[in-house]
């Protein structure tokens, strides 16, 4: 588990060293980027080092969280999860055995939410945009040296 920032510090750990790790060792490794997943990408600032890498160019990292409600500028409610095979989001589903209705499957523990917020999101996305995202994240930072 990697944090890309981590909430309460704004620290990113150093996920190019726990994928090597992960690789070694064989074991998967989740990159929370629930924070920054829709502010690192979009940096252009030739002072943020590269080595920041937090994604799936590095070859340990199997999943990736982010919440498009914070910086994706979505609703509250939303989050995304993404996983670099099919494989490993197969094996994420989870199933119940004993409900009354029968079996009931879901990639989600949350089971299903309301249709508005999905809408939302994809919207925040679409009409944000690359060019929209690198702007705010760009914006953001510069504020920040400011302060």
């Amino acid at each position: 588990f990697a944090s890309a920032p981590s909430f309460p510090q704004g620290v990113i750990d150093p996920i190019h060293q726990l994928s090597k790790v992960a690789i070694r060792y064989d074991v998967g490794l989740h990159v929370d980027a629930c924070l920054g997943g829709f502010v690192l990408p979009f940096l252009s600032d030739p002072d943020i080092p590269q080595q920041q890498m937090f994604d799936f160019r590095l070859p340990g990292v199997t999943s990736i969280s982010a919440d498009s409600h914070k910086y994706g500028y979505a609703t509250k409610g939303t989050s995304i999860l993404i996983f670099r095979s099919i494989d490993l989001q197969h094996a994420s589903y989870f199933p119940y055995t004993c409900w009354s209705g029968g079996l009931y499957v879901t990639p989600t523990l949350a089971g299903s939410r309301p249709g508005a917020l999905v809408v939302c999101a994809w919207a925040a996305l679409m009409s944000i945009g690359q060019t929209g995202y690198t702007m705010r994240a760009n914006a953001s930072v510069k504020a920040a040296r400011r302060v």
